[in-house]
């Protein structure tokens, strides 16, 4: 069983980096939607 919690604490670290990039893209993303036409 040890072995089974040791994957269930590593997995939820990587749904909580996996969490943080698609919030860092979505940001990215809104903000060059926002300012495409400025830049152009």
């Amino acid at each position: 069983m040890p072995k089974l919690d040791k994957v269930k604490e590593e997995l939820g670290w990587l749904k909580i980096i996996f969490a943080i990039a698609v919030a860092t893209n979505l940001s990215l993303m809104a903000y060059l939607a926002q300012n495409y036409k400025s830049k152009r």
